[in-house]
């Protein structure tokens, strides 16, 4: 006897359990971790279902012992055991399993010691079957089984041994028939077929013969029952065509009479025999359908019959049957008809459930062909909209299988092949369906596999008249997954997947899983499958990929070992490296991948390889499945060798404009090319396929597959063209990016018209067109050409254009889909579980439209990126007229980029004249062309000054004008190798007014521009700059003061006191660290006084520019202009140019000269000026130094001996190449002679750069005052340069109150204004005096040529001379001036006198 608690081990797993134990070994034979679950649902879950041992009833374990030596049947029943007393069975399996055991195996049990044993054994795990809650016809199976099975027993020798457990089964199978009745009624026929030897047999028959009885009895009842024809017959009457139609009625009582007469004669299981039972009632009905004579009376008859409860089982015949009627409907029913019957079929269609929903979709094809011959317009929209009211099959894709195939709904590709084929019988009557397509499949998904060869079915709806519905057929299209030519994974892809599994000999289970399905199972899901696996890579988290692998694969799942640890590595590296999502690293440029790839450590080759072939296998796929633009170059080159309407000439062109950065040619080229694909699409003439396709398949899953080549030209036109429109979009959105409207003016709106231009020709090639759109675009062309054109109306324009992309939306979307959507959702959320609804439903059809409808416009070519274009066109324009007041719009308005700058070294035709550049930057651009060592940079033209009051207000131009000068410094980067704001090599720039006529010195200048505390400290310990760049920071910190206000004077007393202190008298004379301490010292002055330098350099930079545009309304500007009647809208130019560094050393410096003796003692060319060492360009021209001469000439011979330098004896090669320089101008070019200012770095002549030049004209009197007489030298005080044409008797003034006084009380005598120096803040006191004296400063300064220009006598560089401006006393040698006090200047000689030497007038002799 078996002990009763005796726990069997059932030594075989289930396949399942097999695969996943195999699985779970570690290829290098150490075990791995499993990956930690992260869902509390599945956990449980597995804890209730996971099964390690049972624990089998005594009897059970008795008849699996008893096959223990006999491998398959052991299996058998080990397998019909585990799932049958499994905790949570499958029943069907259990059926399934008892089948084959009971018929297969049922001779090794009957020949055991104790068949009767055994087969009661048996009848007991069918009894434990049959309590299972079965359907009926798993349940019917299971008798059907018993009654086969005992049948066998009877049929041999010894089957009076079987008796004893043979007696038990008449009662089993009425318990188990009562407990259904449909499979009691379901018995009259089957115990008929399957169970005569029993019902004849001397013992069981009269149990069995019992049975049938009353299987008879209760089927006959049924019948009656739920069969009334007459009730059918009263019904439809109204309706039939033919009277003779209820002929069928007595057909069916007459059956019934039969059954009632048969089965009450009957005595014996021979007379039952002849009572009819459940299948013939069943067929008659569907065979007395042919009695019937009219199609139209069939039909509703078929109809009929379809709907009676025990016709289910036939419903797939009765449905083909009732095909084949409604195709024969033609010209036997009126319209009338035909919609009732239209409204009876779709009221009977989902009753008829899952099984015929095949035959179904056959019939509604089938009368959709039908009412479209009719070319009735109502009732065809009326058998559409019923049609769209039964519904589509959605994919409900729910995983993939112990067999590792995706499981769907396999109805789904049946409907939408059905849907498809009705559409083409008429694309333009068919929008509701199309629609409701459209929707589904967006809504719900599709799921198309290469193996359903759907591109016959594209290009069959291809050959259809698709012309009037092309933009709905265009976004339908979008949605299947299939425009490729190569079916099945071949070439690449195949070679990619394979490589990549190969890698780890197949025993990454993950890689092997993903291997198999793109070579079996390929379809569009795959692309995320990959994108899954990678994010896997990444995270390790397993939840993602989890619903999408069959369990054996999850079960295999590791975070640790050879298979994940190098990849995860790999993978997280290349996210940090190239700063992305694992998701975006497929499209990674190549070269920028493999770099990175290559800098993991840690990894082997191997491992590397694994990653890069993952990539570049989501890439394959996407460029097989999808339509994104990466696809459209591969797609162009693959269709062009088997079209003559593309070429590879093509994709090579298009590649090269791709790599362009404007996007324009290049989208202009594909626009090009879809025009010629769409021409294909909708040409009317029939194309023919061309296929080259085989099937296979896979012997280890038995998963069939296959492989080749489809094309066909209209739909690999299709599939180009997505691909087309994808890359289309994305240079849209660039080009749209280029000229999106930051700012409104006339040019910015070209650029906008241009590229609505562009998006209308996009919009006409998807066949959505709008005539108002045309018209308003067409006023926008116009408008541009007319200055007069205002903001608003411009904003009244653009609302009209919003309004007519608003019309688009709802002609192809809106209006298009609104009419069947709410119901396309309505039955998607019918289908979702109660627990899944988190809105009630108003708000969830809501939501769900929305989502539609967002996805759908943003696959639409261009229409989203239209919609928002012109929306930020018109946020543009309201901004616009929102900030700026009304006087400054226009003047934006007419803003044009390319009119605010211009290269220094680049022609620009337009721009290069003195109106916008202004005089110095003209002649710099000049000088530059003829190849002068002019600095580079740019100019920032008059056009910008007119734009300054609306930079602060409109923050759109102020962008745009950093925006523009920011490229101007990334160009002047490149060319002098440095950067703005980098420490190391630092770009510094000088910034300089030049108006179109020269007001020297009047504005705002500043040098050093980009330095800031981080440069200089960084500059500072650089060879040789320890000096200069802090000197730099100081000259910097000092014009951004006196910018601000702050006046020389201040400065000069600062960098006095440190002169003192240290015990220098010239600057150059500084340590490093003194100088730092000196500019530390200005940047305090500026922060005490609220002055604040951007340290930013571009922002400094900006500063920089506005604050000389600002300049040109300074009081010095102002009186400048005014003196010389300048009209105020001439305005100022910018020029900013790189800085050179004239204070680098001892053999650096700056200078001014004039290209002729301004003394009139010689006419040819030669040079005449001054400069000064270790110093830069302001220092000179303002006259802040006491310079040196430029020539030999210039130096009287009584100075020799106090002026031992020169330019030119100890500067030769910058003097020489500065006079072979001034000849060229003035004698080879024919320019007339120049004011010339310069800076060298070094003594050499390639050292030397030109800073200004501008004419310089002199027009000498033929007779001129002369200071004559005896005595003059007794008078003479002092000598320094003289300016002018003559001698000056006069008065000493020091400043405008001075001026102003004594005109007044002595009018008529000349007023000598008295300065230490002159700086641009003089300006006024220059313009009142009649002559001018001091103390610095060379007849280059700014001052000097001012005063020359003016016709005023001028004395500078007087040596010797102190000012005491406080107390307004100047010291000369011993002699002091104060306010009044006679003085003579000898503006030829440079001499200066006490009181008033008498004066002659001299003739000057003709030059």
């Amino acid at each position: 006897m078996l002990d009763q608690n005796r726990t069997v081990h059932l030594a075989r797993e289930s396949a399942a359990h097999s695969r996943s134990a195999a699985a779970r070994e570690s290829p290098s034979g150490h075990g791995m971790n499993t990956l930690p679950f992260e869902s509390e649902a599945l956990r449980v879950n597995l804890a209730r279902t996971q099964l390690r041992e049972l624990q089998l009833p005594p009897e059970h374990a008795w008849l699996l012992s008893l096959s223990s030596d006999r491998h398959g049947i052991h299996a058998r029943t080990a397998e019909l055991m585990r799932e049958l007393h499994h905790p949570f069975p499958n029943a069907e399996t259990v059926v399934e399993q008892l089948r084959a055991v009971a018929l297969s195996d049922l001779w090794f049990y009957r020949g055991s010691s104790e068949p009767v044993r055994a087969l009661r054994t048996l009848l007991d795990v069918a009894s434990r079957t049959l309590s299972f809650d079965l359907p009926s016809a798993s349940r019917q199976r299971v008798l059907v089984t018993l009654l086969e099975g005992a049948t066998s027993l009877l049929d041999q020798p010894e089957q009076e041994a079987y008796l004893p457990a043979l007696m038990d089964l008449p009662p089993l199978l009425r318990t188990a028939m009562h407990e259904e009745p449909h499979v009691l009624r379901r018995a009259s026929s089957f115990l008929k077929w399957y169970g005569a030897t029993l019902g004849k047999h001397a013992v069981l028959g009269a149990d069995i013969t019992a049975l049938l009885r009353e299987a008879l009895q209760t089927n006959l009842q049924w019948w009656e029952e739920t069969c009334d024809p007459e009730a059918w017959f009263a019904e439809v009457l109204p309706r039939l065509r033919d009277p003779g139609t209820g002929s069928v009625r007595g057909e069916i009582a007459s059956l019934k009479q039969l059954a009632h007469d048969t089965l009450v004669r009957a005595e014996s299981w021979d007379d039952l025999q002849a009572v009819p039972d459940f299948n013939r009632f069943s067929e008659t009905l569907r065979v007395l359908a042919d009695s019937v004579s009219s199609p139209f009376d069939r039909a509703q008859y078929l109809l009929w019959v379809l709907q009676l409860p025990g016709t289910r089982d036939q419903s797939r015949a009765l449905l083909s049957d009732l095909e084949r009627v409604v195709g024969g409907l033609q010209g036997t029913a009126d319209g009338a008809a035909l919609e009732r019957l239209i409204d009876d079929l779709f009221d009977a269609f989902p009753r008829i459930g899952a099984q015929g929903r095949r035959e179904v979709l056959g019939c509604i094809e089938t009368l959709g062909r039908v009412v479209h011959e009719w070319k009735h317009d109502e009732l065809i929209d009326h058998f559409l909209d019923c049609t769209v009211r039964y519904g589509f099959t959605p994919p409900s894709i729910h995983g993939v299988n112990e067999q590792w195939q995706v499981q769907v709904d396999p109805h789904h590709l049946e409907n939408l092949r059905a849907w498809l084929r009705l559409i083409e019988i008429d694309p333009p009557r068919s929008t509701a369906l199309l629609s409701a397509l459209i929707a589904n499949l967006q809504i719900e998904g599709v799921f198309l596999s290469d193996t359903d060869l759907f591109q016959r079915d594209v290009s069959r709806l291809l050959q259809a008249p698709i012309a009037n519905a092309y933009p709905s057929i265009l976004q339908l299209g979008r949605l299947l997954p299939v425009y490729f030519q190569e079916v099945g994974a071949e070439g690449e892809l195949r070679d990619v997947s394979t490589r990549m599994d190969e890698l780890s000999e197949r025993h990454d289970r993950l890689i092997h899983f993903l291997r198999k399905q793109v070579h079996a199972e390929s379809n569009g899901t795959h692309i995320e499958l990959a994108r899954k696996v990678l994010a896997f890579w990444h995270s390790g988290d397993p939840a993602p990929l989890l619903r999408v692998l069959p369990q054996d694969v999850r079960d295999a799942l590791v975070t640790s070992g050879p298979w994940f640890e190098p990849v995860h590595r790999i993978v997280t590296r290349l996210c940090e490296l190239l700063e992305v999502p694992p998701e975006q690293l497929p499209g990674c440029p190549q070269p920028r991948l493999d770099a990175a790839l290559e800098s993991v450590t840690g990894v082997g080759d191997p491992d590397r390889q694994r990653v890069r072939l993952l990539l570049r296998l989501e890439v394959l796929l996407r460029q097989k499945y999808g339509l994104e633009a990466v696809g459209a170059v591969p797609a162009l080159r693959s269709v062009a060798q088997l079209s003559s309407e593309v070429s590879r000439q093509d994709a090579d062109q298009l590649e090269a404009l791709l790599a362009s950065e404007d996007p324009e040619p290049a989208l202009e080229f594909v626009l090009d090319l879809m025009e010629r694909l769409r021409d294909v699409i909708r040409n009317p003439k029939q194309t023919e396929a061309r296929e080259e396709i085989y099937r296979k398949r896979h012997i280890a899953a038995g998963i069939p597959s296959m492989y080749g080549i489809y094309f066909e030209p209209k739909f690999a036109a299709l599939g180009l063209t997505y691909r087309l429109e994808s890359l289309a979009t994305a240079l849209m959105a660039r080009l749209a990016e280029r000229t999106r409207l930051r700012f409104v003016c006339f040019r910015a709106l070209s650029g906008v018209a241009r590229v609505l231009r562009l998006f209308r020709r996009g919009l006409a090639l998807a066949g959505m067109a709008s005539e108002s759109f045309n018209s308003h675009l067409e006023m926008l062309e116009y408008s541009l050409k007319t200055d007069s054109f205002s903001l608003p109306q411009f904003i009244n324009l653009f609302q009209f254009i919003a309004d007519d992309v608003q019309q688009i939306i709802h002609r192809y979307f809106l209006g298009l889909h609104d009419p069947v959507l709410r119901v396309v959702i309505g039955q998607h959320l019918d289908r979702q579980p109660p627990a899944a609804a988190t809105l009630d439903r108003e708000r969830a059809t809501h939501k769900l439209a929305e989502e539609f409808y967002r996805r759908l416009l943003s696959t639409s070519f261009l229409v989203a990126p239209l919609d928002n274009y012109v929306a930020s066109v018109l946020e543009a324009l309201h901004a616009t007229q929102d900030q700026l007041p009304a006087q400054l719009v226009s003047r934006t308005m007419a803003f044009d980029a390319s009119t605010l700058s211009s290269p220094v070294d680049e022609p620009t035709p337009a721009l290069d004249n003195q109106v916008f550049l202004g005089a110095k930057g003209y002649f710099l651009k000049r000088m530059r062309s003829f190849g002068f060592p002019v600095p580079p940079g740019f100019i920032l033209t008059t056009e910008l000054f007119r734009l300054r009051d609306a930079l602060d207000s409109y923050p759109q131009l102020r962008q745009e004008v950093l925006k523009l000068i920011d490229q101007r410094v990334q160009a002047l980067e490149i060319a002098t190798g440095k950067r703005l704001g980098d420490p190391e090599r630092p770009l510094l720039l000088s910034v300089r007014s030049g108006a179109a006529i020269s007001m020297h010195g009047a504005m705002n200048t500043f040098l050093n521009v980009g330095i800031n505390l981080s440069v200089v400290e960084r500059l500072s310990k650089q060879p040789n700059f320890g000096w200069t760049s802090w000197d730099c920071y100081r000259r910097s910190m000092q014009s951004w003061g006196m910018a601000h206000g702050i006046s020389r004077d201040e400065f000069d007393r600062l960098i006095l006191d440190f002169k003192r202190r240290y015990r220098v008298t010239q600057k150059v004379q500084f340590t490093p660290a003194q100088m730092r301490e000196i500019a530390l010292a200005y940047a305090d002055l500026l922060a005490s006084r609220g002055v604040h330098v951007e340290e930013d350099p571009m922002r400094q930079l900006l500063q920089a520019v506005l604050s000389v545009l600002d300049s040109w309304d300074n009081e010095r500007s102002n009186v400048y202009r005014s003196r010389l009647r300048l009209a105020e809208e001439w305005g100022t130019a910018v020029i900013v140019q790189h800085m050179v560094l004239g204070n680098i050393g001892y053999d650096s410096g700056t200078g001014v000269l004039f290209t002729q003796d301004p003394t009139g003692k010689a006419t040819d060319v030669c040079l005449w000026g001054d400069f000064t060492t270790t110093s830069q360009g302001e220092d000179v021209v303002g006259g802040l130094v006491h310079p040196w001469p430029v020539s030999k000439r210039q130096i009287d011979p009584d100075q020799e001996h106090a002026i031992s330098l020169s330019l030119e004896t100890h500067f030769p090669e910058i003097y020489d190449e500065l006079l072979r320089r001034s000849r060229e101008l003035v004698i080879e070019r024919g320019f007339g002679h120049q004011e010339m200012e310069f800076t060298f770095e070094s003594s050499r002549r390639q050292d030397l750069y030109i800073l200004q030049t501008r004419p310089h004209t002199t027009v000498r009197p033929t007779r001129r005052p002369v200071f004559s007489g005896e005595g003059l030298d007794s008078l003479r005080v002092a000598r320094g340069i003289g300016i002018g044409e003559g001698a000056m008797n006069g008065i000493v003034a020091f400043d405008m109150h001075d001026l102003v006084e004594l005109a007044r009380e002595r009018p008529g005598i000349p007023r000598i204004l008295v300065r230490p120096d002159t700086v641009p803040d003089d300006i006024e006191m220059i313009f009142e005096c009649d002559g001018m004296l001091t103390a610095r400063g060379g007849a280059t300064s700014h001052a000097a040529v001012t005063a020359a220009r003016l016709g005023k006598t001028c004395v500078v560089n007087c040596k010797g001379m102190g000012v005491d401006e406080q107390n307004k006393v100047c010291t000369i040698q011993g002699a002091e001036f104060r306010v009044g006090d006679p003085i003579g200047i000898d503006g030829l000689l440079g001499n200066v006198y006490r009181g008033h030497p008498p004066i002659a007038m001299s003739t000057v002799a003709a030059t």
